[in-house]
């Protein structure tokens, strides 16, 4: 893959989550999702499916419902499908109730109770710094 399409590839959010897959000629088989991105999913299946590049499909999938697409990519048992309409990869991971979404900016504070009641830092040992 050459670096400048690789850049544009949008944010994908690995994910294992079961749904259906409609295919053309109307077979329907259990699928498994392996990553959500904003227009489109990579999954597998173990059904003996034909599918085709430009293929339109149709998935089903838990809190989001019917989304109709078109298969981009096919690969070692694999297979790519770009969505008509934008998913919500939160609402597969937490059920699809919004108000059970923790923003990034909300940290989880130890209650006072469960507090360490001495100083855990070791000298030396400073935070691990990120590599992107």
């Amino acid at each position: 893959m050459s670096e400048i399409s690789h850049q544009s590839r949008k944010r994908r959010s690995s994910r294992i989550i079961r749904g259906t897959l409609t295919t053309p000629s109307g077979h329907e088989c259990e699928l498994l999702i392996r990553n959500v991105s904003s227009h489109g999913l990579g999954a597998r299946t173990a059904a003996q499916i034909d599918l085709k590049i430009g293929d339109d499909v149709i998935v089903q999938l838990p809190n989001v419902g019917r989304i109709a697409g078109t298969v981009r990519w096919i690969g070692n048992g694999s297979f790519g499908i770009e969505t008509s309409k934008e998913i919500d990869a939160d609402l597969l991971l937490f059920g699809g109730d919004e108000r059970s979404l923790v923003p990034k900016t909300e940290a989880y504070n130890v209650p006072e109770a469960f507090q360490p009641t001495t100083d855990t830092r070791r000298p030396g040992f400073g935070k691990r710094r990120r590599i992107r």
